[in-house]
């Protein structure tokens, strides 16, 4: 297999009735496979500009959005809760879901 080979992922979206551990799951393994864990887990490594850091943690935000239902993603609500994005002070980074529901570093 090249290393340029393109993999697609099929995850089903979260609409606040699909089984959130198991969504949340699959999120975290496609974070993983795209290498984008690491900018929701904070430190910045030193070699890297805050720019591309950024671009990196922007980045890994949008792939967990993608996996939300469109109703949701408009709305701004999954099951009535409303959904955000929030970065801690050590840069570390997650989509709260609402009732506990995260995606990324501060998961309950």
């Amino acid at each position: 297999m090249s290393n340029n080979t393109t993999m697609k992922y099929a995850c089903e979206q979260f609409d606040g009735n699909t089984n959130f551990g198991i969504w949340q799951s699959m999120v975290k393994d496609i974070l993983v496979q795209r290498g984008l864990l690491k900018p929701l887990l904070g430190n910045k490594p030193e070699s890297m500009d805050l720019d591309d850091w950024e671009e990196l943690q922007g980045k890994a935000v949008s792939t967990i959005l993608l996996y939300l239902a469109p109703k949701e993603r408009r709305d701004g609500k999954v099951g009535g809760r409303r959904w955000s994005v929030k970065f801690g002070r050590g840069g570390e980074g997650w989509v709260d879901l609402g009732e506990g529901r995260r995606v990324g570093l501060r998961e309950e």
